[in-house]
């Protein structure tokens, strides 16, 4: 499989739809293969960066549920979503699914507490965006309540007042302080080869956006990732 598997895709769902197809490809495959327990197969890892680089936490649940529909299947979760708790999954997961699968001092598949709706370092996912100082960032679904959304590309292109992101600030080196944008800021972001490579154009994206708020978690013990909030980006 190669990594532009979700380029006929226009939106979210077809390419929730497209990776559901995917990973019953690589579960099928590990069955014939009799793979171990947990262990990745060739395809595996391809599938993964689709599923966190490209879906938002609404179409990663939705995966989930649909592909990991038995004990036998919760052997291939590791090597297609990461280890669990997943961010993806509410609170009502551990009640429906044994984290025992996985290992036997693992106890949770979803976080116990609400995290201000923002991932761990982990479970962050392929960049959509870069700044001129590498930080990353990724497109926020989660406060916009449609049915369904664009591809991120074209879902920043769409927005005529603020959009959300999640950044993943970047430590600076010989610090324990994380360097995130200031307020009022004007950055730069330019698409990763990451995106460039899933989104349905191929071409680069170039945006130029003021950043207008940010807040991250103050408790849950990361404070890596800022949920961020910044003006209309304007194509460059």
């Amino acid at each position: 499989m190669h990594t532009g598997t979700l380029m006929d895709c226009t939106t979210l769902s077809e390419a929730r739809d497209k990776i559901i197809k995917l990973c019953e490809t690589q579960i099928e495959s590990a069955l014939l293969q009799r793979a171990a327990p947990n262990t990745r197969i060739v395809g595996d890892h391809k599938v993964k960066q689709l599923f966190l680089g490209m879906l938002d936490y609404k179409h990663q649940k939705e995966v989930y549920h649909h592909v990991i529909n038995s004990y036998e299947r919760c052997q291939r979760a590791v090597p297609l979503f990461g280890t669990p708790p997943y961010h993806f999954l509410d609170y009502e997961a551990n009640l429906m699914y044994n984290a025992s699968a996985f290992s036997s001092t693992r106890k949770h598949m979803a976080y116990t507490q609400a995290m201000l709706n923002l991932p761990n370092s982990n479970q962050f996912g392929a960049p959509h965006y870069k700044d001129e100082k590498g930080r990353s960032y990724r497109v926020c679904y989660e406060f916009d309540k449609k049915a369904d959304h664009p591809m991120p590309k074209q879902y920043v292109d769409s927005k005529d007042s603020i959009v959300y992101f999640y950044i993943k600030g970047k430590r600076v080196q010989g610090t324990r302080h994380i360097s995130v944008p200031n307020i009022g800021e004007t950055i730069t972001l330019s698409s990763t080869e990451e995106l460039d490579a899933f989104d349905n154009t191929r071409k680069s994206h170039t945006i130029s956006t003021k950043i207008m708020s940010y807040t991250t978690n103050t408790k849950g013990g990361t404070k890596v990732v800022f949920l961020l909030v910044a003006s209309a980006p304007t194509r460059l």
